[in-house]
């Protein structure tokens, strides 16, 4: 070779322009070629140029260290050459133009040129030939993957731990809370950026406050995908933790701040599919997870990254927001979840109202677009006149809903008064519409990823606010001589009330969750915790992935197979059940208690106060100073009213109908509570008995009203059978223990109604009346019923017995 610096004595410029493709790839200067191992390829070459004499136009070279090793001299425009193995290649294209003589070089001077001159390198190309020498590489295809994808499991808002630094390198943790001010600490400023230095660690798999909170929250769902890493069905997966007080869009663009490092959501998808045994990665997003997903996905495809994703599946996501959301920001409404009774709403809304992330679940323009329902509305009243005369009476489109968050009506921010609506931080909110205008609303998956989106129904979801006057007395003293308190004025109290849709997990309406391009399917809350084993146990939309029918589902996903799984659709189902919803102001505590001894509401447990949903299918929570129960309306049940203080309650009672409508059916205002009140009545066979009223705490009844409020005189002859049977259902009994009591009362009255004819019936009539109250005597004397309701029944048996 005559210059090592050009081993193949290409002319530069380039004197002609080519094409040269091999396996369909073009070859360019530097280019990177993929070949299949072992395999051979074919190609192809053009010159432009006229009339190359040129035996062997295309010769392919490998090099070896420092030189270069012919492996293909081609002639004909199409070739096939034998399998390339992986290296840095030369390919060589010549022109040789047609030779104008011939002149023959005597035999004696070949032969002395070859004995004393070196020969001259095959590569190396005579000056009178055009030549181009291009570089490139090859290398092997890599081997197709096979197998499941590694999962990316990106969790709801508020399920992920938050720390900050405590004294001494130690770590406070501070999410979940064990005292109200670790809740302070979550502060944001009013232009959105945390006050205190928060990290996260990990994903909350059950919560690990106070030992009478602790519940599974993503619990089994970890262990589910540790089994399929363990089984080695799937090569990895991550639990990604967040810090979910910013915006999803925060999070993806910026990362999230660990204890030792900012982790990136772009960064984690790429580490896992490279590990991963498809080389992809399917993404799981639960609750606000999933729109933290949405925007993941579209920043992956702005990167041209999108094909390491296969799949991402969607469970309880608030694509558009959800109405339960208003409550969160403007009363601080339902933050006790994973935090427990702990949590004080008045801490909650003070931090809330400049958090981004609470704000991106707020319902959006499109949302108030798709709803047929206003999403507030303003009842008649001196408290709601303000509201009314700047948005009317009621709000149903996206203006006005945006108008009424910022406080158009001049409105104060009230920090003592929880059920005044607080006003929304602008920009923050501003910020939200415009992600859910311009990425959220109308997002749809690339070309390439399936989507599928598990929505739950039949569960009461909060659906819209309705804002009341209510007139109540606000301090109230003990009366003379143990009697009545003596009650201020009565006064105009404004009071925010939920009204509910079946249609929902508890949390996000199905309007929201539904509302995504991709294979649906609806999971029934309602049929799956009615046939639960263990009723305490019942799941919604915080531990929706706790569900061994969700996980099922997944796992399917996952491992790219169908089975088919209890309690999933692919149609929305119809409901049939109605439901009671008791709501009362304080102060005063609410328990509701079936037939079976299950409980919903809240008792007092050494001191402390726990919450119980007991009952199938039930709820309690507080809504800006409002108790409410929501329990299935066919299920016979005793509500007892505990009083905390002196003061004036309210308590309504509605029912959500089978077509999703919610109707009051009775309206207590006013009435007066005492630190000692105990006061009940039951719904036996969906008809409500009276309210009996203890005030002072003494075990005996002091009055009795209807459920509207109306005083009834009781007297002895208004006993009857009927009124037997009512308090014998209005009992927490057993069902065997209830039907033995029933059975002698059926029996007693039959007899009873013989003796019209016959006197002799009189006696089996009261013989039976007698033996039913041995009967009760036993149960009072077992425990089985406390001593009042057996005194009650006693008298009611002594009224029959006058009777006769």
């Amino acid at each position: 070779i005559e210059n090592c610096n050009n081993p193949f004595n290409a002319d530069d410029p380039a004197p002609f322009t080519y094409e040269l493709t091999i396996n369909g790839q073009m070859i360019t200067e530097n280019s990177v070629i993929i070949v299949p191992e072992a395999e051979s390829v074919s190609g192809a070459f053009h010159i432009d140029r006229p009339g190359n004499f040129s035996a062997q136009p295309l010769q392919i070279y490998k090099q070896e260290g420092e030189d270069y090793r012919q492996v293909a001299a081609v002639h004909n425009n199409n070739f096939e050459l034998s399998p390339l193995s992986e290296g840095e290649y030369v390919a060589v294209l010549l022109y040789e133009s047609p030779p104008i003589l011939s002149s023959s070089e005597p035999l004696w001077r070949q032969w002395l040129k070859s004995v004393f001159l070196p020969l001259t390198a095959l590569a190396y190309s005579p000056d009178y030939a055009d030549v181009v020498a291009i570089p490139f590489t090859v290398e092997y295809e890599s081997p197709v993957p096979t197998g499941a994808s590694s999962v990316l499991f990106l969790p709801g808002i508020q399920a992920s731990r938050l720390y900050t630094e405590g004294a001494f390198g130690t770590e406070d943790q501070v999410w979940e809370p064990n005292i109200s001010s670790d809740v302070e600490q979550l502060e944001f400023t009013d232009s959105g950026y945390s006050v205190n230095s928060i990290y996260t660690e990990y994903v909350i798999d059950e919560v690990n406050i106070l030992p009478i909170f602790q519940g599974n929250i993503y619990k089994g769902f970890l262990n589910m995908l540790e089994g399929l890493e363990e089984d080695g069905i799937i090569k990895d997966y991550s639990a990604f933790a967040y810090d979910w007080r910013y915006s999803v869009q925060d999070i993806v663009y910026s990362g999230t701040r660990y204890k030792n490092e900012l982790k990136s959501l772009i960064d984690e998808v790429e580490s896992l599919a490279q590990g991963s045994l498809s080389g992809q990665v399917t993404i799981v997003g639960h609750s606000n997870g999933g729109l933290l997903a949405k925007v993941l996905i579209t920043e992956l495809e702005r990167f041209g990254l999108e094909h390491l994703v296969d799949k991402v599946v969607f469970i309880g996501t608030p694509h558009l927001g959800t109405p339960k959301a208003i409550g969160t920001i403007l009363h601080g409404y339902d933050q006790q979840r994973l935090g427990g009774i702990v949590i004080d709403d008045v801490v909650t809304r003070n931090v809330i109202k400049n958090m981004p992330g609470a704000y991106g679940l707020l319902p959006s323009e499109k949302y108030i677009a798709n709803t047929a329902e206003p999403i507030i509305t303003f009842s008649e009243g001196e408290k709601t006149q303000s509201f009314i005369d700047v948005y009317g009476s009621i709000i149903s489109d996206a203006n006005n809903y945006k108008l009424f968050l910022e406080g158009a009506d001049g409105r104060v921010d009230d920090n003592n008064n929880i059920s005044s609506p607080y006003t929304a931080n602008k920009s923050i909110l501003e910020e939200s519409i415009n992600l859910h205008n311009n990425v959220l609303d109308n997002w749809s998956a690339p070309n390439g990823i399936v989507v599928y989106d598990v929505v739950g129904v039949g569960l009461s979801t909060i659906k819209a606010i309705e804002y009341r006057n209510v007139v109540e007395s606000a301090t109230c003293v003990p009366g003379a001589a143990g009697g009545m308190p003596v009650c201020s004025e009565a006064k105009n109290i404004l009071r925010p009330y939920a009204h509910f849709t079946q249609y929902g997990d508890e949390t996000v309406t199905a309007l929201s969750a539904e509302d995504v391009p991709g294979e649906k399917y609806y999971f029934d809350f309602e049929d799956y915790n009615l046939h639960l084993i263990n009723p305490f146990a019942s799941n919604q939309h915080a531990n929706f992935t706790e569900t061994e029918q969700v996980q099922s589902f997944v796992k399917n996903v996952i491992t790219g197979t169908s089975t088919p799984i209890e309690y999933f659709s692919r149609n929305k189902p119809n409901f049939t059940t109605e439901y009671e919803i008791t709501s009362i102001d304080s102060p005063v505590r609410v328990l509701e208690e079936d037939s079976e001894g299950n409980q919903t509401g809240v008792i007092v447990k050494d001191g402390k106060k726990v919450i119980l949903q007991e009952i199938p299918n039930s709820q309690y929570f507080e809504f800006a100073g409002t108790k409410y129960l929501i329990v299935p309306k066919n299920i016979d049940a005793k509500v007892t009213l505990y009083g905390e203080d002196y003061g004036g309650y309210t308590l309504t009672i509605a029912t959500l109908t089978k077509d999703d409508d919610q109707v009051v059916v009775s309206e207590l205002v006013n009435a007066v509570t005492t630190p000692n009140l105990v006061a009940s009545f039951s719904r036996i066979g969906g008809a409500y008995t009276q309210l009996k009223t203890d005030i002072d705490g003494d075990g005996e009844i002091d009055f009795v009203t209807t459920l509207d409020g109306e005083l009834v005189e009781e007297t002895e002859d208004e006993v009857t059978f009927d009124t037997l049977r009512s308090d014998i259902k209005s009992l927490s009994l057993s069902r065997q223990k209830e039907k033995g009591l029933l059975l002698l009362v059926n029996l007693a009255e039959k007899f009873s109604n013989k003796a019209k004819k016959h006197q002799a019936f009189t006696n089996l009539s009261n013989k039976v009346l007698e033996k039913l109250s041995k009967l009760v005597t036993l149960y009072s004397r077992k425990g089985w019923i406390d001593v009042g309701e057996g005194d009650i029944l006693q008298e009611h048996i002594k009224a029959l017995l006058n009777n006769k």
